[in-house]
């Protein structure tokens, strides 16, 4: 019985990994169209959940506006690149407070509304562009493949390492039951694909490890901020729409702080 509770869940983790996998390989490399609009699916469930967070703190983010925002700058990154993801942030911030300013008197504070709005905004908006600016790099397909490569074997070796020896606490307070075992144990797994990959990226083994560890260690860092989020509103899930994996920021917290290293690294470093 003890052994089934440590090991609970997983069937159907694996499941809907291998369905999740499969669906966005195939958009991944079918083109950057159908890849933004997978990419979009995620974000406006991602959002709904950031908004649905928020509320239970009493507060009143700016929801149809803060979810516009949120689509414009992956479409602004997806048409402009760079350029344009500066462009279409610079456009939301503007437009979210000038909406907060002008909002119904019966908001809970402008201060507090607006600034849970660009929160949930730049987390979900800004960070998931920096995936769709992945993709459109020469070999976009083949980095983005690599990014969830990396992170699904930090995953796999933080769960498996953490279930079977995990004894000391990552962090107690934020994400109970994760362990420095655990986080080690994904972190070495996932250099050790690094290394042996990123040669066939034409790039030097010690230049793939170091992407590599980078990508494990800030995916891991978005993990515990989300972690983080649920915990100030006494959440177990973000949401409930993949099953064993809870919501899209349940599943997809650690690529949302991955993919920016990953793309500043590729761009600044290769």
């Amino acid at each position: 019985m003890a052994a089934s509770g440590r090991w609970a869940n997983l069937g159907q983790r694996v499941s809907t990994a291998v369905i999740l996998a499969a669906v966005s390989l195939f958009l991944i490399w079918w083109g950057n169209t159908p890849f933004l609009l997978e990419i979009a699916l995620f974000a406006l469930a991602g959002s709904c959940e950031a908004f649905d967070m928020i509320e239970r703190k009493r507060l009143r983010p700016l929801r149809r506006t803060g979810t516009a925002c949120t689509l414009l700058m992956l479409v602004g990154a997806w048409l402009g690149g760079l350029a344009g993801l500066a462009h279409a942030t610079l456009i939301s911030v503007l437009m979210l407070l000038v909406v907060a300013t002008l909002r119904a008197p019966q908001r809970v504070s402008m201060i507090l509304d607006a600034a849970c709005t660009v929160l949930c905004v730049m987390y979900v908006g800004w960070l998931f562009s920096f995936i769709v600016l992945l993709r459109s790099l020469p070999s976009g397909a083949a980095l983005v493949t690599l990014l969830i490569g990396l992170m699904s074997f930090t995953d796999i070796g933080a769960y498996f390492i953490g279930r079977a020896f995990g004894r000391h606490k990552l962090s107690p307070v934020l994400s109970p039951k994760k362990t420095w075992e655990g986080s080690i144990g994904g972190l070495m797994l996932s250099a050790w694909l690094g290394y042996k990959l990123c040669p066939l990226y034409g790039l030097p083994p010690l230049h793939g490890l170091a992407l590599a560890a980078g990508v494990s260690l800030f995916g891991q860092l978005g993990d515990i901020w989300e972690s983080a989020l649920k915990r100030e509103v006494n959440l177990k899930d973000a949401g409930e729409l993949l099953g064993g994996h809870g919501g899209v920021l349940d599943r997809f917290d650690s690529m949302a702080f991955a993919g920016p290293f990953f793309y500043l690294y590729w761009t600044y470093f290769v």
